[in-house]
């Protein structure tokens, strides 16, 4: 559970849909005889169980229906996440 101090958006005014997330995935790559290498298209592996959510010292990146993101200060009420920065 958390608790947001922000949780409608601050530009439209909608309430936070859900929180920014992080997944890893590891995409089928192959390699050509100059060397040089592609996605292949023939897999791509997620790895649902290391998805966490967004946060930095600032608070929780959330986002609403309407595609907008912000930052709201608020609090892990029980174990908290590891921090991870935004994606740049």
């Amino acid at each position: 559970m958390m608790r947001l101090d922000t949780p409608n958006c601050p530009t439209c005014g909608c309430p936070a849909l859900g929180t920014l997330e992080t997944v890893s995935a590891r995409c089928s790559i192959k390699q050509f005889p100059s060397g040089l290498f592609e996605h292949s298209g023939v897999e791509t592996k997620v790895f649902w169980d290391e998805m966490k959510t967004v946060f930095s010292p600032e608070g929780i990146t959330l986002l609403c229906e309407q595609g907008h993101d912000w930052v709201s200060p608020g609090e892990f009420i029980d174990e908290p996440p590891v921090p991870v920065p935004a994606p740049s």
